[in-house]
Protein backbone atom coordinates (compact mmCIF):
# COMPACT_ATOMS: atom_id res chain seq x y z
CA UNK A 1 0.00 0.00 0.00
CA UNK A 2 1.52 3.22 -0.81
CA UNK A 3 1.03 6.86 0.42
CA UNK A 4 -1.83 7.82 -1.49
CA UNK A 5 -3.45 4.57 -0.61
CA UNK A 6 -3.19 5.82 3.21
CA UNK A 7 -4.02 8.55 3.11
CA UNK A 8 -7.62 7.98 1.05
CA UNK A 9 -8.15 5.14 3.76
CA UNK A 10 -7.95 8.16 6.20
CA UNK A 11 -10.03 10.24 4.50
CA UNK A 12 -12.91 7.29 3.86
CA UNK A 13 -12.77 7.41 8.07
CA UNK A 14 -12.79 10.76 8.74
CA UNK A 15 -15.85 10.99 6.84
CA UNK A 16 -17.45 8.00 8.36
CA UNK A 17 -16.45 9.27 11.68
CA UNK A 18 -19.35 11.32 12.84
CA UNK A 19 -21.93 9.02 11.29
CA UNK A 20 -20.24 5.96 13.22
CA UNK A 21 -19.92 8.04 16.60
CA UNK A 22 -23.61 9.14 16.18
CA UNK A 23 -24.94 5.89 15.65
CA UNK A 24 -22.96 3.65 18.12
CA UNK A 25 -24.05 6.37 20.81
CA UNK A 26 -27.80 6.08 19.76
CA UNK A 27 -26.90 2.21 19.63
CA UNK A 28 -26.01 1.78 22.79
CA UNK A 29 -29.59 2.67 24.31
CA UNK A 30 -31.06 0.88 21.56
CA UNK A 31 -33.23 -2.56 22.18
CA UNK A 32 -33.47 -5.18 20.37
CA UNK A 33 -31.38 -7.28 18.18
CA UNK A 34 -28.33 -5.00 15.80
CA UNK A 35 -28.24 -4.58 12.16
CA UNK A 36 -25.42 -6.47 10.55
CA UNK A 37 -22.13 -5.12 9.36
CA UNK A 38 -23.33 -4.01 5.79
CA UNK A 39 -26.49 -2.45 7.37
CA UNK A 40 -24.53 -0.93 9.80
CA UNK A 41 -21.81 0.48 7.17
CA UNK A 42 -24.35 1.51 4.97
CA UNK A 43 -25.61 3.57 7.84
CA UNK A 44 -22.78 5.37 8.89
CA UNK A 45 -21.92 6.64 5.65
CA UNK A 46 -25.88 8.19 5.20
CA UNK A 47 -25.37 9.76 9.13
CA UNK A 48 -22.41 11.04 7.93
CA UNK A 49 -23.61 12.51 4.77
CA UNK A 50 -26.59 13.94 6.75
CA UNK A 51 -24.05 15.56 9.14
CA UNK A 52 -21.58 17.21 7.05
CA UNK A 53 -24.25 18.41 5.11
CA UNK A 54 -26.30 20.49 7.35
CA UNK A 55 -24.86 20.37 10.83
CA UNK A 56 -20.70 20.55 10.06
CA UNK A 57 -20.75 23.74 7.65
CA UNK A 58 -22.46 24.99 11.03
CA UNK A 59 -19.51 24.19 13.18
CA UNK A 60 -16.40 25.50 11.33
CA UNK A 61 -18.48 28.99 10.62
CA UNK A 62 -18.92 28.82 14.54
CA UNK A 63 -15.16 28.02 14.99
CA UNK A 64 -14.12 30.84 12.99
CA UNK A 65 -16.03 33.32 14.56
CA UNK A 66 -15.04 32.61 17.78
CA UNK A 67 -11.13 32.01 16.77
CA UNK A 68 -11.21 28.53 18.34
CA UNK A 69 -7.89 26.48 17.60
CA UNK A 70 -7.93 24.26 14.28
CA UNK A 71 -7.66 21.05 16.50
CA UNK A 72 -10.03 21.99 18.90
CA UNK A 73 -12.33 22.65 15.89
CA UNK A 74 -11.89 19.40 14.49
CA UNK A 75 -12.13 17.55 17.45
CA UNK A 76 -15.55 19.29 18.18
CA UNK A 77 -16.67 18.89 14.77
CA UNK A 78 -15.35 14.67 14.27
CA UNK A 79 -15.89 13.87 17.86
CA UNK A 80 -17.79 15.84 20.28
CA UNK A 81 -20.78 17.07 18.40
CA UNK A 82 -21.36 13.91 16.85
CA UNK A 83 -21.50 11.95 20.19
CA UNK A 84 -24.34 14.73 21.80
CA UNK A 85 -26.31 14.27 18.91
CA UNK A 86 -26.03 10.44 19.17
CA UNK A 87 -27.27 10.96 22.91
CA UNK A 88 -30.35 13.69 21.56
CA UNK A 89 -31.47 11.28 19.04
CA UNK A 90 -31.16 8.09 21.79
CA UNK A 91 -32.89 10.20 24.11
CA UNK A 92 -35.67 11.03 21.37
CA UNK A 93 -36.26 7.50 20.38
CA UNK A 94 -36.87 6.22 23.69
CA UNK A 95 -39.38 9.13 24.12
CA UNK A 96 -40.59 8.67 20.91
CA UNK A 97 -40.61 12.53 20.50
CA UNK A 98 -41.04 12.28 16.69
CA UNK A 99 -43.83 10.51 16.99
CA UNK A 100 -45.94 13.64 17.47
CA UNK A 101 -44.53 15.08 14.58
CA UNK A 102 -45.62 12.13 12.72
CA UNK A 103 -49.39 11.97 13.94
CA UNK A 104 -49.49 15.64 12.84
CA UNK A 105 -48.63 15.00 9.27
CA UNK A 106 -51.28 11.53 9.51
CA UNK A 107 -48.09 9.25 9.39
CA UNK A 108 -48.53 6.03 11.39
CA UNK A 109 -45.58 6.17 13.83
CA UNK A 110 -43.30 2.98 13.54
CA UNK A 111 -42.02 2.06 16.88
CA UNK A 112 -38.71 2.03 17.40
CA UNK A 113 -38.51 -1.57 19.18
CA UNK A 114 -39.20 -4.02 16.41
CA UNK A 115 -40.66 -6.86 18.75
CA UNK A 116 -43.26 -7.09 21.64
CA UNK A 117 -40.82 -9.67 23.35
CA UNK A 118 -37.77 -6.77 23.33
CA UNK A 119 -40.54 -4.04 24.34
CA UNK A 120 -41.50 -6.08 27.34
CA UNK A 121 -38.85 -7.33 29.51
CA UNK A 122 -36.46 -3.84 30.18
CA UNK A 123 -40.07 -2.44 31.26
CA UNK A 124 -39.89 -5.18 34.15
CA UNK A 125 -38.90 -3.94 37.85
CA UNK A 126 -37.39 -6.34 40.27
CA UNK A 127 -40.33 -8.01 42.37
CA UNK A 128 -41.88 -9.17 39.09
CA UNK A 129 -42.70 -12.52 38.46
CA UNK A 130 -41.85 -13.91 35.23
CA UNK A 131 -44.32 -16.76 34.22
CA UNK A 132 -43.10 -19.09 31.15
CA UNK A 133 -44.97 -21.40 30.07
CA UNK A 134 -43.73 -23.85 27.37
CA UNK A 135 -45.23 -26.29 24.34
CA UNK A 136 -45.00 -28.94 26.37
CA UNK A 137 -47.50 -27.12 29.35
CA UNK A 138 -44.57 -27.22 31.97
CA UNK A 139 -44.43 -23.63 33.74
CA UNK A 140 -41.59 -21.82 35.44
CA UNK A 141 -41.77 -18.75 37.31
CA UNK A 142 -39.20 -16.57 38.96
CA UNK A 143 -38.66 -13.29 40.24
CA UNK A 144 -37.24 -10.55 37.45
CA UNK A 145 -33.72 -9.24 38.73
CA UNK A 146 -30.82 -8.06 37.35
CA UNK A 147 -29.32 -11.50 37.30
CA UNK A 148 -32.06 -12.81 34.76
CA UNK A 149 -31.49 -12.11 31.37
CA UNK A 150 -33.74 -12.43 27.90
CA UNK A 151 -32.21 -12.64 24.81
CA UNK A 152 -32.28 -9.51 22.25
CA UNK A 153 -30.97 -11.49 19.45
CA UNK A 154 -33.62 -12.32 16.83
CA UNK A 155 -31.80 -15.78 16.60
CA UNK A 156 -32.82 -17.44 19.54
CA UNK A 157 -35.10 -16.04 22.56
CA UNK A 158 -33.65 -17.84 25.05
CA UNK A 159 -34.85 -16.93 28.97
CA UNK A 160 -32.84 -17.20 31.90
CA UNK A 161 -34.37 -17.46 35.52
CA UNK A 162 -31.78 -17.10 38.12
CA UNK A 163 -34.07 -18.37 40.82
CA UNK A 164 -37.05 -20.67 40.02
CA UNK A 165 -40.27 -20.83 42.19
CA UNK A 166 -42.84 -23.57 41.78
CA UNK A 167 -45.67 -21.88 40.13
CA UNK A 168 -48.85 -23.79 41.30
CA UNK A 169 -52.29 -23.60 39.60
CA UNK A 170 -53.66 -23.57 43.03
CA UNK A 171 -51.81 -23.25 46.69
CA UNK A 172 -49.13 -20.54 47.43
CA UNK A 173 -45.70 -20.51 45.15
CA UNK A 174 -42.77 -22.35 46.35
CA UNK A 175 -39.14 -21.36 45.74
CA UNK A 176 -37.71 -24.72 44.78
CA UNK A 177 -34.71 -26.02 47.47
CA UNK A 178 -31.95 -26.40 47.05
CA UNK A 179 -32.18 -22.80 44.62
CA UNK A 180 -31.80 -23.03 41.38
CA UNK A 181 -31.72 -21.49 37.36
CA UNK A 182 -32.98 -22.64 34.61
CA UNK A 183 -31.99 -21.67 30.89
CA UNK A 184 -35.15 -21.79 29.00
CA UNK A 185 -34.71 -22.14 25.03
CA UNK A 186 -36.80 -19.88 22.61
CA UNK A 187 -38.50 -22.13 20.55
CA UNK A 188 -39.44 -24.10 23.85
CA UNK A 189 -41.83 -21.32 24.96
CA UNK A 190 -45.23 -20.94 24.22
CA UNK A 191 -46.27 -17.79 26.42
CA UNK A 192 -44.45 -15.78 28.47
CA UNK A 193 -46.87 -13.62 31.52
CA UNK A 194 -45.73 -11.06 34.01
CA UNK A 195 -46.90 -11.06 37.47
CA UNK A 196 -46.59 -8.07 40.34
CA UNK A 197 -46.08 -10.24 43.45
CA UNK A 198 -47.32 -6.81 45.34
CA UNK A 199 -50.80 -6.69 43.80
CA UNK A 200 -54.04 -7.86 45.33
CA UNK A 201 -54.42 -11.64 43.69
CA UNK A 202 -55.73 -14.71 44.40
CA UNK A 203 -52.38 -16.50 43.86
CA UNK A 204 -49.55 -15.99 47.04
CA UNK A 205 -45.78 -16.43 47.08
CA UNK A 206 -43.77 -17.97 49.86
CA UNK A 207 -40.30 -19.20 50.67
CA UNK A 208 -40.16 -22.93 51.17
CA UNK A 209 -39.40 -26.41 50.07
CA UNK A 210 -41.21 -27.99 47.47
CA UNK A 211 -42.66 -31.74 48.12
Amino acid sequence: MNFSDVNAVKDMLALLAPGFIILMVQEAHKVGPRDSLQQRLFSYAVASTAYFAAIAPIVRHAGEVLSVPVLWAQVAEYAVLPAILGVILAVCRSRRWLDRISRLLKLPPIHHIPTAWDWAFPLQRSGVFVIATLENGDRFAGPWSPAAFASSTSGERDLYIPEVWDAKEQGPWERFEPKRAILLCGKDIKTIEFFNAGESNDEETTSGTTL
